[in-house]
């Protein structure tokens, strides 16, 4: 369970330290375990804060944030992320990337169980066994997301955060990888807890089983829905038809309206204080 309790984050501003601009503004929310998220908003609404602070990369100033009752207070095993730049050490071979990781997280597994692993975990997300022995530079950008994905995966962090991790990929591998992330996740041996950040409205209702929305300026939460597809909290991958459903085309245009209700408020917002009307 991941807990979030009032949490409010500013960046410093340079050498002075003082506060700048809030970032979060009393952030709540409950996030049970096993439950595939998405944190809709549009860019700079500080989703990808939230996310750094779940995985305990930054802390709040306010409030407070716990994962199974104990307070984020730094990176934890238990919680791996994935970025939208792929974050692959490109001097080493895509099988050194992932057994760097495995030997971290089990020194005490022989290497050839590491090996094995790895192996397992690439042909897992679809990669060929010649993937291995490559460079991340010789992969595709497609397959270097996979090979980061399946890098975390293999470790067994029961929560997984993805920081717009399809964001830079062709339409046709951007569909692909969607479909597998559901897959992993549906059927893997162990069921994650994953927090997915995006500000594609459609890509959050076919991922998750529920959106928490985040305004912008600073960023607050100003929706938090169940998508309605989702049957025992389960869907299968591939299946499209969804966005066929009236239900489903109503429920993505309450969220296009959700958005473009907050950027008129923050437009006229200011607009009022340029003409010195503003509180």
């Amino acid at each position: 369970m991941i807990s979030i309790r009032g949490v409010s984050f500013h960046y410093q501003n340079g050498a002075s330290k003082d506060a700048g601009p809030a970032v979060l503004d009393n952030i709540s929310a409950e996030i049970p375990a096993g439950q595939f998220v998405c944190v809709l908003g549009q860019s700079g609404c500080g989703k990808s804060t939230l996310l750094r602070l779940i995985a305990g990369l930054s802390l709040p100033q306010k409030g407070t944030l716990t994962i199974d009752g104990q307070a984020v207070s730094g990176p934890e095993r238990k919680c791996s992320v994935v970025f939208q730049d792929y974050s692959l050490f490109p001097w080493m071979t895509t099988g050194k990337n992932l057994t760097l990781a495995l030997r971290n997280a089990y020194p005490e597994k022989p290497r050839q169980e590491i090996r094995r692993i790895a192996e397992e975990y690439l042909a897992a997300v679809g990669l060929p066994e010649k993937c291995f022995h490559l460079f991340p530079g010789a992969l595709s950008g497609g397959m270097r997301q996979r090979a980061a994905i399946a890098r975390v995966l293999s470790v067994g962090s029961p929560l997984l955060l993805l920081d717009e991790p399809f964001g830079a990929l062709d339409p046709m591998n951007r569909l692909l990888l969607q479909d597998m992330l559901v897959k992993l996740w549906r059927d893997g041996g162990m069921k994650r807890t994953v927090i997915f950040v995006t500000h594609d409205v459609e890509e959050a209702v076919y991922l998750s089983q529920r959106i928490i929305v985040l305004g912008s300026s600073p960023g607050r939460i100003i929706a938090d829905r169940q998508v309605p597809h989702k049957i025992d909290g389960r869907h299968s991958a591939g299946d499209r038809s969804i966005f066929d459903l009236p239900e489903m085309k109503e429920f993505q245009n309450n969220l296009l309206t959700l958005y473009r209700e907050d950027i008129l408020r923050r437009l006229e917002s200011g607009s009022m204080q340029q003409n010195g009307t503003g509180i």
